[in-house]
């Protein structure tokens, strides 16, 4: 498999600049590339793995203000076309550490390019949103969808009311593939 090197061709096609005179609606539907949210987090150096969490669940408690959320984390299949992509990224970061949310975190590097670390922070993650009681009271105006390693995504909405969403099943591996699944469910 040729690894790229250059962003993708049809996401420069469907960039667009907007005119600051151009009136522009309220965003009511948020869908984010969960992965790619865990590179711009800020990464405690000194902090835990809940740290961390807690970092996230911030940046997501202000898009809720604001609109529906949709966060679609990557999946990872053994023994697929992506994995051996994912390999190669990891040469030279390749400790596997065993992740809890009061576990001192390692290196954000460490993390996020060796698939089983970011398996399991990404896991961490999609639990603490669940079972956070404290966070779901952002949800009391707009719902928050999460899609993890399950084919059905949770929602958490109501302040604190979890439910599975069967009707957005999915078994894409890909996040970008599920972000646009996504936007054309939220569009209907």
């Amino acid at each position: 498999m040729r690894a790229a090197t250059s962003k993708s061709f049809l996401k420069q096609q469907l960039q667009f600049e907007a005119s600051a005179r151009t009136t522009v609606s309220e965003t009511s539907v948020f869908v984010i590339d969960g992965s790619a949210l865990l590179w711009v987090i800020p990464w405690p150096t000194e902090g835990t793995t809940t740290d961390f969490a807690n970092n996230l669940k911030h940046a997501i408690a202000k898009k809720l203000k604001a609109g529906e959320v949709h966060l679609v984390f990557d999946r990872y299949f053994d023994y697929s076309a992506k994995s051996v992509t994912r390999r190669a990224r990891a040469s030279g970061a390749s400790r596997v550490h065993k992740l809890q949310l009061n576990t001192k975190l390692p290196p954000q590097k460490t993390v996020l390019t060796v698939t089983e670390n970011k398996k399991q922070l990404i896991s961490l993650i999609v639990n603490s949103l669940i079972e956070d009681e404290s966070f779901h009271e952002y949800t009391q105006s707009h719902k928050l969808i999460v899609i993890g390693e399950d084919a059905a995504p949770f929602e958490i909405s109501n302040g604190g009311v979890v439910i599975r969403r069967s009707d957005l099943s999915t078994n894409h591996e890909e996040a970008d593939n599920t972000i646009v699944q996504q936007v054309m469910l939220s569009a209907r």
